[in-house]
């Protein structure tokens, strides 16, 4: 009994020097096959985007994830691979827009959102079951305006709606969250269920040009007029029979 019980410390040694090589091997070889994964979902997704944009140019950083920077209509954008579930988009804009406005799909967070942002109803079932909309408070009066302006159906789904339905119905997406900030541009930040947009670049091109209409329309909001006030103006201007 003795004999065998000196056999222990040599086991629990054993046992030891192999689990310190294991483990760290194991960790190793996923890190290894995690930046191959990437450095594949880098490249596809490169090479893809070169058949939508311009000055398409992919870097792999040494932190953070990798990026792949690119031209739309002139205008630079930036979009990050966090990892195969996630992708963040800054589209560089100019002029900005006056106040922040920020449209996030409910659920995004536990949380809501307190301060100087005041939430948004559009009155339109379709969207406000589906995404949340907030904006500085001066400027979220004016927003609320405009969507009431298309109440019953005359401009609201021109204006805005058909962009946020389009926004919020991106395939593979199943959350997301865009900013509108001054001097920043447009974020996108998106949540995904599946690969779909590493395949189908043409929805990340309609997911940028919906963006760049809400910020054409949240920037130059001095200039904004609703559809119905445009041609009852017109009318008024018109010579009579």
């Amino acid at each position: 009994m003795a004999v065998s019980l000196g056999f222990i410390p040599v086991l629990f040694t054993l046992s030891l020097l192999l689990l310190l090589i294991t483990v760290p091997a194991t960790i190793l070889w996923r890190a290894i096959k995690a930046s191959r994964e990437t450095d594949e979902r880098l490249r596809r997704m490169a090479d893809r985007m070169r058949e939508k944009f311009g000055e398409v140019t992919p870097r792999r950083l040494f932190f953070g994830p990798p990026q792949i920077s690119f031209k739309v209509e002139g205008r630079a954008a930036h979009l990050e691979i966090v990892d195969a579930k996630r992708l963040r988009l800054r589209i560089e804009e100019s002029p900005g827009v006056p106040l922040p406005v920020m449209i996030r799909s409910r659920g995004w967070s536990l949380f809501s959102l307190r301060g100087s942002m005041q939430r948004i109803a559009t009155n339109d079932p379709v969207i406000d079951d589906t995404m949340e909309i907030f904006a500085g408070e001066t400027f979220a009066g004016f927003l609320a305006d405009r969507f009431l302006d298309g109440a019953a159906g005359e401009t609201g789904r021109t204006d805005l709606g058909d962009s946020l339905i389009v926004l919020k119905s991106l395939p593979g997406v199943k959350g997301y969250e865009f900013r509108f900030a001054p001097d920043v541009g447009v974020g996108a930040d998106l949540r995904l269920k599946t690969e779909d947009l590493f395949y189908r670049v043409e929805e990340l091109e309609s997911l940028i040009h919906h963006l760049h209409l809400l910020h054409e329309r949240f920037a130059n909001y001095d200039r904004w007029e609703p559809e119905a006030s445009k041609k009852d103006e017109t009318d008024k201007k018109a010579p009579q029979a």
